[in-house]
Parts: C-alpha cells; sequence; structure tokens
C-alpha cells in the first residue's frame, strides 16, 4: 500500500512475506560509524572504534509513563579519553536536556547507561556524538544516522476496550509488532490475505473449502493480543475479491474458462467471466465460504459487527458494471451467514478531487450502492488535509476530468450528498487505508524534516474523518519497509532490524507519530464526531466529539497553518482538562465558560466541555442519516443465490 496511484497490495498483520536478499546483515556491522575530518589538516584514524548506543528497551524504544528510560552506550576498541555530547528533543525540536558524559575506557572498552527524561508523555529523539573522535550513530535500516528515538506513551492498562461498532482507530501493521497494539490504541487491522480469492483460493476452485477441511485453524484470526495487561481485543477486517492468477508453471487456475477476463486485470481487480461454471460460480462459492469461515473465526461473543471489503482500490481495465457485478454476486450471499455483516466498498484510492469523485460517481451510475452497505475508501490526500490541494493521480479512463481538488473535509461532504441524493439516506463511512511517507522530496532516502509533517498530517486526517462522521479510520502503516517499486517510509516506528525481511522488523524505533497517535486514541477512542468547532480564525480548525451515552465531550483544535495566539473558545464548562497533542493534560479554570488558547499544527484537545454546548444533545449537534445495515431483505430479492455450488449467472 503506497501513496495514491501506485499499484499495492493490502499488508495485514498476518501475511508471511520471504526476507529479501542481503537483509541478513549483522546488527553491529551495520551501526559502525564513520569518522569525518576533525581539520582541515589531520583525520583521525578511528577505524577500529565501535560506537553504538540504544535505550534500555531496545527492541521498540516505548516506554510507558511512569518507567524509567536509559540510553545505554557501548564503545569498544577506542584506548584514549573522550567526552559524549547527548542532546534529547522533543517532536518540534525543542531541546529537553543538554548533557556532557565523561568517556574513560578502561581496557579498550566503556559502556553506560544513562538516564533519560520519562515523566512527560511524547517523543524524545537523542542526538549522540563523542566529541574527540568526532564519530556520531551511523544509519540503522530505515533509521538515518546521527541519533535514536524513544518514545513514553500512556499506561494501556487504563485505555478502554470499546465493542467494534464503538471504536474508531486502526492501523495496517506487521505480524511482528501487533503486540505493541495496546501502547499505540490500535484495534482494527486487516485479516489474513487467506480471505481473499487470489490467496485463500490460488489454485483451483474449491480450494478454499478443502484446505479448511484438511486444516481447521485456516484461515484463522489474529484480532488477539496477549500481554501483562490481559487480553488486548483487535478487530479484523477481511478483502474478499483479490482476483485468482492463472499460472501455468505454478499450475494455479489452469480452469477452462478462467475466472476473470484478464483483459480487464490491473492490480487487484478484473472482471468475472460469466456462465456456468465460470468465474460467477467459482467467485459467489469463494465469497460464501470465506464469509463462513470469517464468522467461524470472528463470533458475535466478540464481533458486534463484522465489516466485509470487497474490492481493494479497484481502477482496473474493464468497466464499472462489471465491478458492480461483483458486489451484486457476493452481497446475499454474505448476508445470509453473517447477520451482522456490513458490505463495504469500493475501496478507491482517494477522494479529494474532481478525479477521485468523478469515478465514485460512475460506481454509483453502475448502481454499486444496492450491493454495499457501508462506503469504504482510501482517503489519501496531500497534506495538508485541510487545503485544496492536487496530486498526480494516474487514471486509465480518458474520460475521468482533471481537479478541481478539494479539502478533505469537502470531499466527504460532496461523497455523503452524492449518496443521499441516490438512496434518500447516509450509509456508515470507513477509512481503510490513508498514511504520509516520510521520504526525501528529491531522493530515495528517509528524511527527519518530514516526520514532524508526517505525525501532525497523519493526526489530523483522523480528527478530521471522525469529525466529519465516518466510523474508523485505519491508519498506514506500523512500520517503515522498502520494495523494488516503493521506498515506503510511512511506519509510526523505523525498521531497525536489518536481519529479517522488510515486513518482519524484530527491532523497530519511534517516529513522532508513534506518540501523537497513541495519546489521540487514549483521549478520544469511543467517541464520534458531533460538530464542527467555527469561529476560531481562517485557518483554525476544529471538531467536537462525544462517547455514545454524551457523558464525555472533548474538543480537538489546530491552526494548520499556526501559530494562532489567543484563541477564545466558549467550553461551557466552569473548569476544563486541556491536553497537548502528546497527552499532557492541565486543568484550567474557565472565565465564565471561556478558555483563550494558543494554537498551532499540533492539535491540542479540550476535555470536559459541556454536553449541553458540545454534545449529541446540542444545537449545533450534525445528524447523521445513517440507517440499520442489519437486514438485507429487500435487496436480496433480486440477487444470485448459492446452493447446492449452483448460482444465477444473470447479470443485471
Amino acid at each position: 500500500m503506497h501513496a495514491p496511484g501506485d499499484d499495492h497490495a493490502p499488508m495485514p498483520a498476518g501475511l508471511s512475506v520471504a526476507p529479501e536478499a542481503g537483509d541478513a546483515v549483522d546488527n553491529m556491522a551495520n551501526a559502525k560509524t564513520t569518522a569525518a575530518q576533525t581539520s582541515s589538516t589531520q583525520q583521525l584514524d578511528v577505524s577500529h572504534i565501535h560506537f553504538y548506543a540504544d535505550t534500555d528497551h531496545p527492541k521498540n524504544g516505548t516506554y510507558t509513563i511512569g518507567q524509567l528510560a536509559n540510553v545505554c552506550v557501548t564503545v569498544q576498541g577506542m584506548s584514549a579519553n573522550d567526552t559524549l555530547h547527548m542532546v534529547i528533543k522533543d517532536a518540534d525540536g525543542v531541546i529537553v536536556t543538554d548533557q556532557y558524559v565523561p568517556v574513560v575506557p578502561s581496557a579498550l572498552y566503556w559502556h553506560q547507561c544513562i538516564p533519560v527524561p520519562s515523566s512527560k508523555l511524547g517523543f524524545y529523539r537523542a542526538g549522540i556524538h563523542l566529541m574527540r573522535t568526532n564519530l556520531t550513530l551511523a544509519a540503522l535500516r530505515s533509521r538515518p544516522g546521527g541519533y535514536l528515538t524513544y518514545v513514553v506513551l500512556p499506561d494501556p492498562t487504563l485505555r478502554v476496550q470499546y465493542p467494534a461498532s464503538q471504536t474508531f482507530f486502526g492501523l495496517q501493521m506487521p505480524d511482528t509488532i501487533t503486540y505493541l497494539a495496546p501502547n499505540l490504541g490500535v484495534r482494527w487491522i486487516l485479516a489474513s490475505w487467506d480471505y481473499g480469492w487470489r490467496y485463500g483460493e490460488h489454485q483451483y476452485p474449491g480450494q478454499f473449502l478443502n484446505r479448511r477441511t484438511a486444516d481447521p485453524t485456516f484461515p484463522g484470526s489474529t484480532d488477539k493480543v496477549t500481554w501483562k495487561g490481559g487480553l488486548w481485543q483487535l478487530y479484523e477486517i477481511p478483502t474478499l475479491f483479490m482476483y485468482p492468477i492463472p499460472d501455468a508453471q505454478a499450475k494455479d487456475w489452469q480452469t477452462t474458462p478462467l475466472p476473470v477476463i484478464l483483459s480487464t486485470a490491473s492490480f487487484m481487480t478484473a472482471a468475472l467471466t460469466e456462465g456456468n461454471p465460470a468465474g460467477v460460480t467459482w467467485w459467489a462459492t469463494f465469497a460464501q465460504e470465506a464469509a463462513q469461515a470469517f464468522v467461524d473465526f470472528h463470533p458475535d461473543t466478540t464481533y458486534d459487527e463484522r465489516i466485509y471489503q470487497i474490492t481493494w482500490e479497484p481502477r482496473y481495465k474493464g468497466t464499472y458494471d462489471q465491478i458492480t457485478r461483483i458486489y451484486q454476486i457476493a452481497y446475499p450471499l454474505i448476508h445470509a451467514v453473517d447477520p451482522h455483516a456490513i458490505v463495504a466498498g469500493p475501496s478507491a484510492s482517494a477522494m479529494n478531487n474532481a478525479q477521485r469523485m468523478f469515478e465514485l460517481t460512475r460506481f454509483f451510475n453502475a448502481s454499486l450502492l444496492q450491493y454495499m452497505d457501508g462506503l469504504a475508501m482510501h482517503t489519501y490526500t496531500v497534506w495538508p488535509s485541510e487545503t485544496a490541494q492536487g496530486h498526480s493521480v494516474s487514471d486509465p479512463d480518458p474520460q475521468t476530468p482533471p481537479g478541481p481538488y478539494y479539502t478533505l473535509a469537502q470531499s466527504i461532504q460532496i461523497a455523503k450528498q452524492q449518496i443521499s441524493n441516490r438512496i434518500g439516506h447516509d450509509i456508515p463511512m470507513y477509512s481503510t487505508e490513508f498514511g504520509g511517507n516520510t521520504k526525501c522530496p528529491d531522493s530515495e532516502l528517509p528524511c527527519v524534516s518530514m516526520e514532524l509533517g508526517q505525525a501532525q498530517g497523519l493526526i489530523r486526517e483522523n480528527l478530521i474523518l471522525m469529525g466529519e462522521g465516518f466510523k474508523l479510520g485505519v491508519s498506514f502503516y506500523g512500520s517503515d519497509y522498502v520494495t523494488p517499486s516503493e521506498q515506503g517510509y510511512y511506519g509510526l516506528y523505523y525498521n531497525l532490524d536489518p536481519a529479517n525481511g522488510w515486513y518482519h522488523p524484530a527491532k523497530v524505533g519511534p517516529k513522532p507519530s508513534a506518540a501523537a497517535y497513541s495519546a489521540m486514541t487514549y483521549l478520544l477512542e469511543g467517541h464520534h464526531g458531533v460538530q464542527p468547532v467555527t469561529g476560531l480564525g481562517s485557518t483554525a480548525i476544529g471538531y467536537a466529539y462525544a462517547n455514545t451515552d454524551d457523558t464525555d465531550t472533548t474538543l480537538a483544535l489546530w491552526d494548520y497553518y499556526g501559530p494562532r495566539n489567543n484563541v477564545s473558545v466558549n467550553t461551557g464548562a466552569s473548569s476544563v482538562v486541556v491536553y497537548d497533542w502528546m497527552g499532557n493534560g492541565q486543568t484550567v479554570q474557565t472565565n465564565n465558560g471561556v478558555i483563550t488558547v494558543n494554537l498551532s499544527k499540533d492539535p491540542i484537545y479540550v476535555k470536559g466541555v459541556s454536553a449541553t454546548m458540545w454534545g449529541d444533545g446540542s444545537p449545533g449537534a450534525v445528524k447523521s442519516s445513517v440507517k440499520s445495515t442489519a437486514s438485507s431483505s429487500s435487496r436480496s430479492a433480486v440477487m444470485p443465490r448459492i446452493n447446492n455450488n449452483t448460482v444465477s449467472t444473470s447479470s443485471r
């Protein structure tokens, strides 16, 4: 999953990817540093010196508030004394500590663990430098050289685990770091690829059921994390239609006819072959069996609703009617086995310009809304998403117009209006992928200068999505990766493990987005958007959020141009708690309900505001017209039904 317009595949937690060649590099060797010239005429030979540093949580650099943190430094092969200079800065580049530590080797070895700040929630970047030898930390996998990082996050044992229907925050992440989900507040993840047709049934029709019969644990689930706080429940989202690829050499899908029309194929989507037996029949059988398996492994006792994505970024070479056909077949079969199903789509790759809105219109014109309970989108946009900006998105359809471009909020409102105009009411909306790359604009390398913008953009897009009524947002990605076609520095964490494949890091290090994301989920999980906060200034944005029973109402405020000082907000309360974007709170007494705050690109949160003024019952609350998706009887009568491995093959 890359930036919009790229061909890419979802990377769920349970995916198994073979390590790339060249990954098996010794960690210490990779961490060896180089020396710069100490003067214009003299260069000190330090080739024999090994200089290494890490936190005392070396697996992930992640601490819980209240834990003590240390940076442990090792120097080998150095005989003369030196001085270690360590400067620690926060996410905004403000110096937190600046200290010098004497380095006195014994037998060519020196090691010391140095206490570092950990009493305040947030992100910390520790720049480390040996002054005499002019050594600094080398780059390690996706982390640039010169520093290490750590984060201090809220206590995960204090988090509330809400039911799926009240849970918003998700993250696509490697299976090797899902243990961090409680710390980050991650609840939604992608299900195993084996729930997708291409992978669950990659050789022949009926293989999925045969695999289930041979192995009762297939395709399974990875939706539970066992940790010191007990059981952390994750919620999985499967994607069912990833067309199977015929491959003569691998003897995959050597059927006559083929399951799909290959001339329409691109990325994950292709038109089905009609007829019986053919792609229509085989897809119907798989969709029903995959849905049954998903219910079996994700029971009602855990999931009060189950979301099924059908397609994944279906920008391909066929017609929109052919995509609708895929949904028309699957829709009643999924509902037949799962009364709590929410069938969502089309999971298009962006929605912030006329180009993408035109695409969405053509889906709707092809009657796709008849076969969807919810709108799933990949809400990639150009950050700041509060502005109307464009980006180059290739499109195979020459009829698709270019801009104009919309803000993220505008594009959501346009999509809502299009849906309501056609079916008379809203449907739930889900963003199942969005994120930002910290790759340098002018190179293939990661850039520290891009990290603050990534964190600000990711957090504010989550806040906008929730504020505008989305039911969930799945951010992208847990840790950095690199493929032959992309430098994917989308991670909340650096990938620090050169010994394993990019999608299975055993060692990671946090970026600013990790700390900001954890604070946001801690403060807002279990909430939903109520109304925008207006009158803050031309570039200032805000939303009000409430929990289900309207007993906890919170504002999020920021200025995407920033800074904007002395902004007055009527909270309707005598006192509130104001949190910075890393989750550090301070009680503030109001002046007849009014507080004055300074806004910047970093959002702040105001908890304890009046529900009468800002909650669901307030005069300004935006009312949703989303209808229940529990019953599909009104639509199932015109759908194909599978019974004893037969299915209607008549199209619309």
